[in-house]
């Protein structure tokens, strides 16, 4: 799977822009814990994902791959809320995973 595979910083706006979907650094985020505790952490983990925020009953989660339907669909099962995909890169979301 080409996703998967690490991308650099500055492609990701490119994929930004395909995707249709923001960049963000989480780093950079206020990550809200009412998000976090929304998904199980091995689901977090075998996904490779990481919630950051609720917003009009939508769960706000960072991604590195935007077409997993599946993830997108166990996630919506998990919280009960409809998810909301923010691209980052997968680096940075296992760094926050760990």
């Amino acid at each position: 799977d080409v996703m998967m595979r690490e991308v650099p910083a500055n492609m990701m706006e490119g994929l930004s822009l395909q995707y249709n979907l923001p960049y963000v650094r989480l780093a950079e985020q206020d990550i809200s814990p009412e998000a976090v505790s929304c998904i199980p952490m091995d689901a977090l983990r075998k996904y490779c994902v990481f919630p950051i925020r609720v917003e009009n009953n939508m769960l706000v989660v960072a991604t590195a791959n935007p077409e997993d339907f599946i993830a997108e669909s166990d996630l919506k099962f998990l919280s009960g809320m409809y998810v909301k995909f923010v691209l980052s890169s997968k680096s940075e979301i296992l760094s926050f995973l760990e």
